[in-house]
């Protein structure tokens, strides 16, 4: 069994998505939040990219992966900023929503045709 086919496999990409969280919150909590940082920020969507086929899907898994990741700049912050007094828990819940508005926005504008080219 070669990489990629173990790659294919959905529990493996769960696997490998939960260490990563894992370890992102063990050093995160051990004093190195730039690592864990850093760690998060892993593209796990490449993982599954190695799953889909077709090179139509995979050019528009791809320019709207740029998309949701510019969404999620806006989300981080969106967070930074009514954080930066004092970190309240309850802003990961404003920051999600402020997620799930924008991509639900993008996915209405692209599924009615409004947005051809993104």
């Amino acid at each position: 069994m070669n990489l990629i086919t173990l790659l294919n496999k959905p529990s493996v990409n769960a696997i490998i998505t939960g260490v990563i969280m894992y370890i992102l919150i063990r050093l995160s909590n051990m004093g190195e939040p730039v690592l864990g940082s850093i760690l998060s920020s892993v593209p796990i969507g490449l993982l599954g990219l190695l799953a889909i086929n077709g090179d139509t899907t995979r050019h528009t898994y791809i320019s709207t992966a740029v998309v949701v990741n510019s969404i999620i700049v806006v989300m981080w912050i969106f967070l930074y900023m009514i954080s930066k007094k004092k970190f309240k828990k309850v802003h990961i819940l404003h920051a999600l929503l402020i997620w799930t508005v924008l991509c639900a926005g993008y996915y209405i504008l692209k599924k009615s045709g409004i947005l051809r080219k993104l």
